[in-house]
């Protein structure tokens, strides 16, 4: 059987979220965030605080099909 290629946190059974936090080079760069298992609320204010420091732009406006 062939190994699968899991990070450990997708393996942990805890809570993850992958915040934005800049650039560099022009290029997005992102914080990820693990908590203890059922603390989504912690997660989430960690990232929030992250977001709210490194707001976020979008380089090119996205075009939504209407």
């Amino acid at each position: 059987m062939a190994r699968r290629c899991t990070s450990w946190p997708a393996r942990s059974s805890g809570t993850a979220i992958s915040a934005p936090a800049g650039f560099v080079d022009g290029l997005p760069i992102g914080v990820q965030i693990i908590g203890a298992r059922f603390r989504e609320d912690m997660v989430m204010d960690a990232a929030e605080v992250i977001e709210a420091r490194f707001p976020a732009t979008t380089p090119i406006d996205p075009v939504f099909p209407s």
